[in-house]
């Protein structure tokens, strides 16, 4: 009677020993392994964030560099126009110089002409007059396109000065873009890395949770055997 009363008693202790291990392992082992699952969750919410904000920023740079080649192709139409326009300025500026040159020789003649008072000179004179009028009227339509040319080339300056200041602009940006594409990437490897560290830990707390199960099914399968054994015995 005592003998089974003992075997009462040890069937129950183990028993309640193994089944808390088991209730007490698999509670900590599931708690590992769900707060490992958040942290996975909150990796992949963050990758995506990343993904959106690298695409974003990729987008922007290849505007800005489509925005850059157009910039740089204006300009070099503008410099070309301002190189025409700078040499017609010259030609025009030559031509007014020559043209004063022809009136300050002409009023010379006429000046040396005026001395003399017969009619040939006069003629000659009023010949001299005439072609005056006619040089003055050239060196004034000289003057006008000279100062239409001239402000051609001050619009054409100001669009180029316009064109570089825009091609600046456009560097820093493409510059600051490519610095936050790069951040973005580090970001992008770094949250990788995190993932795959987050992975592997939960791995291998689902292989220590496995293995405590099995501790767990084997301590029973010993009491189990103990229970029947003295169980037999009595």
């Amino acid at each position: 009677m005592k003998k089974a009363t003992l075997l009462k008693i040890a069937t129950a202790v183990i028993a309640a020993v193994t089944l808390g291990f088991a209730g007490m392992g698999v509670k900590a082992f599931a708690d590992n392994y769900w707060t490992g699952h958040n942290n996975i969750a909150s990796i992949n919410a963050s990758l995506s964030t990343l993904d959106s904000m690298l695409t974003n920023k990729t987008n922007a740079l290849k505007d800005s560099q489509t925005q850059l080649t157009t910039a740089k192709t204006s300009l070099d139409a503008t410099q070309k126009q301002l190189a025409t326009s700078q040499s017609d300025l010259n030609t025009a500026r030559a031509n007014v110089t020559d043209l004063t040159n022809q009136k300050a020789q002409l009023q010379t003649q006429y000046d040396n002409l005026a001395k003399q008072k017969d009619s040939e000179v006069a003629s000659l004179q009023r010949q001299i007059q005439e072609k005056i009028r006619e040089v003055q009227q050239q060196i004034d339509i000289g003057n006008q396109r000279v100062m239409a040319k001239q402000a051609e080339v001050d619009a054409l300056q100001q669009k180029l000065n316009t064109a570089n200041d825009s091609i600046s602009k456009l560097n820093n940006q493409v510059a600051e873009l490519t610095g936050k594409i790069a951040d973005l990437q580090n970001q992008l490897a770094a949250a990788k890395k995190e993932t795959e560290s987050a992975r592997a830990d939960s791995d291998a707390k689902t292989r220590a949770l496995n293995e405590a199960q099995g501790e767990v099914q084997a301590t029973q399968a010993q009491a189990d055997a103990i229970v029947a054994k003295h169980a037999a015995d009595n």
